[in-house]
């Protein structure tokens, strides 16, 4: 016998990411304390953009220990676009939201987005 499907997350938040070494862990981890706290079920989409730092092995380490933490890699294009694009065919949640890595968001910011956006007739 199978397992029921899991629900959808509420949200999902794509970070594109490229030579995010030096901050990627603590936007992942405030953004996820955030979300977690306000009570929302999410994903957190890394995408990450051909870094060559360490960046890769900083998502690898937080998405072993929280299975909502997704890395993906966008194809060998670099740019902006090409990794929201590559992130946001990931998505699962009922709401999506980009985030920058370098941490210049507030979570605060994303959890009033969600209920802009939950709340009323908008898509974005």
């Amino acid at each position: 016998m199978s397992e029921p499907a899991s629900p959808s997350p509420q949200i999902s938040v794509v970070i594109p990411a490229y030579n995010e070494e030096g901050g990627i862990h603590e936007t992942i981890t405030r953004l996820a304390v955030a979300l977690e706290a306000e009570g929302l079920s999410f994903q957190i989409i890394c995408s990450n953009n051909c870094s060559r730092d360490r960046t890769v092995s900083i998502v690898e380490a937080i998405a072993v220990r929280d299975p909502r933490i997704l890395l993906v890699h966008t194809p060998p294009l670099q740019g902006y676009g090409v990794a929201v694009r590559t992130g946001l065919h990931y998505v699962t949640g009922e709401t999506v939201v980009i985030y920058m890595a370098d941490g210049s968001d507030a979570p605060e910011d994303v959890i009033a987005y969600y209920r802009t956006i939950s709340n009323g007739n908008y898509e974005c």
